[in-house]
């Protein structure tokens, strides 16, 4: 019999596994169920994502996101062994105050990408509350050693906690969904740098920036992230969104290297789906300095991170490759050996998967 887990995100599972299906959206926005499902030991369950827009609205009123989602998830909690939240306390809060005043005990974990739950609060009576809530989750799966560090610091959280329900996870890309790019064009061959996003993105620097390089640069942003500033004739800006995730990366195959900039609004880890992404494809990736994230670009001789808004920054790090080849090419080819060897959707998958069947293990002992 397989492990069934429900899955509940902040964004809707089952039209991203639907479009899986048709070959346009990669794996890795499912969160392991399709690598982890393969194996026959494991069925995700998904429920709609929306239905009754007026109790988020009264779940918002309580700072209970997608309050609606999980009233509804609740309905089937006794028919899935765990629940799973990819993105944190952003669908899991109501389960994680069910769980402290111990009115449910089906196991709950999740993935962390950004300090939760008042961790990252100045206040010494949020943290102890804060506190509580996170050890009631039965297993807390990292994106950033250094936000893993943080939340465990400020929340001051015991070893036993971080040695049995704390770890760090390697997140990435489907494999063969980026292997039907691959492999990518040489340099030589690509007449463009290439950035987009929706997420905290900065524009305004890359379009400053390119004002002094003498290299064409192609934006693809939403209406509401559009640059702010006078365009130079070598930039050019889409922002229609008519572009499919296939043509995007299609994009990125004719690009020289991928240009992630952005403005760090909170404590998180902006950048890495796009820094994957690139790296998938085989692509050398600048972006603005992150410490959250745990890839270090210039060790593994795959690009250069940069300081944030820094416009000088920029114009050095894409002028000193911009015509080089060789060392483009050489960053591109280590990029995509780190994303095999490591940053991929199937290393995360065993790695929870590994985590699942060990708690689901735990669980049973404590009850017999």
């Amino acid at each position: 019999m397989s492990i069934k887990v429900l899955a509940i995100n902040d964004y809707p599972l089952e039209k991203y596994y639907e479009n899986w299906e048709k070959g346009l959206t990669p794996s890795q926005q499912l969160w392991g169920k399709i690598e982890l499902e393969r194996t026959g030991e494991f069925e995700y369950v998904f429920i709609p994502f929306s239905k009754y827009k007026w109790v988020d609205k009264i779940g918002d009123f309580f700072n209970i996101s997608r309050l609606d989602l999980q009233i509804r998830a609740l309905q089937h909690i006794n028919k899935v062994d765990i629940v799973y939240g990819p993105y944190g306390a952003a669908t899991t809060k109501l389960f994680l105050l069910l769980k402290y005043f111990k009115l449910i005990s089906k196991p709950v974990i999740i993935s962390i990408h950004y300090p939760l739950i008042g961790s990252d609060s100045n206040k010494g009576l949020v943290r102890k509350i804060g506190k509580k809530l996170f050890q009631s989750y039965d297993a807390t799966l990292f994106l950033s050693k250094n936000i893993m560090k943080s939340v465990s610091d400020n929340l001051n959280l015991d070893k036993e906690f971080l040695d049995n329900k704390a770890e760090h996870i390697i997140w990435g890309a489907d494999v063969e969904f980026y292997e039907k790019f691959i492999p990518a064009k040489s340099p030589k061959e690509t007449q463009f740098f290439i950035t987009n996003g929706q997420t905290a993105r900065d524009f305004d620097t890359l379009v400053e920036a390119f004002r002094h390089i003498d290299f064409p640069l192609k934006i693809y942003c939403t209406p509401k992230n559009i640059p702010t500033v006078e365009i130079p004739s070598n930039v050019t800006v889409i922002s229609d969104g008519n572009l499919t995730n296939a043509q995007l990366l299609e994009e990125y195959n004719n690009s020289r290297a991928i240009l992630v900039s952005y403005k760090m609004v909170q404590e998180s880890t902006v950048g890495l789906t796009s820094l994957v992404e690139g790296m998938a494809m085989g692509k050398p990736v600048f972006m603005t300095a992150n410490k959250n994230i745990d890839i270090d670009l210039e060790k593994e001789g795959i690009g250069k991170f940069i300081k944030e808004g820094d416009v000088e920054g920029w114009v050095k790090a894409i002028s000193s490759v911009a015509n080089d080849e060789v060392a483009l090419k050489k960053m591109g080819a280590n990029a995509y050996n780190l994303f095999r060897e490591k940053y991929n959707s199937q290393n995360f998958a065993n790695h929870l998967g590994e985590v699942i069947k060990r708690l689901l293990k735990k669980e049973k002992q404590i009850s017999h």
